[in-house]
């Protein structure tokens, strides 16, 4: 991953204090076969909740999807964020609130 796009991606997350978040949010699993095909296809949101530093997000991205302009976002707004691939990323409870 190129050092510009490493530097957007800390920018964003900087400026979403972004470090918690819920399936709600837009996370998403592969299927089962997907994982085995590396492919894009996913399977539905993921029921769980996260709490990760922007910092540990950073030092383990392994790729960037292209941006995408979400909505309904708290605090009202719209948000635009690439899709993150990362290294080590745990979930840290379930959470309901798809």
């Amino acid at each position: 991953m190129d050092r510009e796009r490493r530097a957007a991606a800390a920018r964003l997350l900087a400026s979403l204090g972004a470090e918690a978040g819920k399936g709600a949010d837009g996370v998403t699993q592969l299927d089962q076969d997907d994982r085995r095909q590396h492919d894009d296809r996913r399977d539905g949101p993921i029921h769980g909740a996260w709490r990760e530093s922007p910092l540990f997000i950073l030092n383990n991205l392994e790729a960037i999807g292209p941006a995408v302009r979400l909505a309904g976002v708290e605090g009202g707004g719209v948000v635009v964020m690439p899709a993150l691939k990362v290294k080590d990323f745990d979930f840290t409870s379930l959470s309901d609130a798809v």
